[in-house]
């Protein structure tokens, strides 16, 4: 696995022993992502799911001490390829907020996940980076940069076991 962070960039990329369509799907249906997306130890709960461009996926992430509603507004779906997404934070009613654990972050995050058929598998490269954030929004994400890695590293740990079963 390879992650960095790169002009206010994150960047992991991982190879999973998996043929490119079954990882697309676990990309591309709710229900999975729902089942392997998030921090160690939360769950999610799909609210909403169409993942298609212009569709959205918004779901309920919780655990024992805290409850959140994340949105992805789906921009560009390319089986098996690509999918590009502004990833939001939302209320209930799926109006953009910021995170509980943040009172400066961006409203949104542009994610770009590629997906290429290697001989051992699939690679898989995720961007993500502020989208239409202030100075300041911008700072907070570079500031975090380190604790996002480590959470999305754990959940593509999930996702190849979500693979794997």
């Amino acid at each position: 696995m390879t992650d960095r962070a790169e002009a206010g960039e994150l960047f992991i990329q991982r190879v999973f022993a998996h043929r490119i369509e079954r990882v697309w799907d676990a990309w591309a249906t709710p229900g999975a992502v729902a089942t392997w997306l998030g921090p160690k130890g939360s769950t999610s709960h799909v609210v909403e799911g169409d993942i298609r461009p212009g569709g959205v996926l918004r779901m309920r992430m919780e655990t024992a001490t805290w409850s959140m509603f994340t949105l992805f507004r789906y921009r560009d779906v390319v089986r098996p390829h690509l999918l590009t997404y502004e990833h939001c934070f939302c209320d209930a009613a799926g109006n953009l907020i910021r995170p509980v654990f943040f009172e400066i972050w961006p409203l949104k995050l542009l994610t770009t996940v590629t997906l290429e058929t290697m001989s051992a598998g699939t690679q898989v490269t995720l961007r993500w980076r502020p989208l239409d954030a202030t100075p300041e929004e911008e700072q907070a994400f570079v500031e975090n940069l380190s604790s996002m890695q480590g959470g999305l590293a754990g959940s593509f740990d999930q996702l190849a076991a979500y693979l794997a079963g």
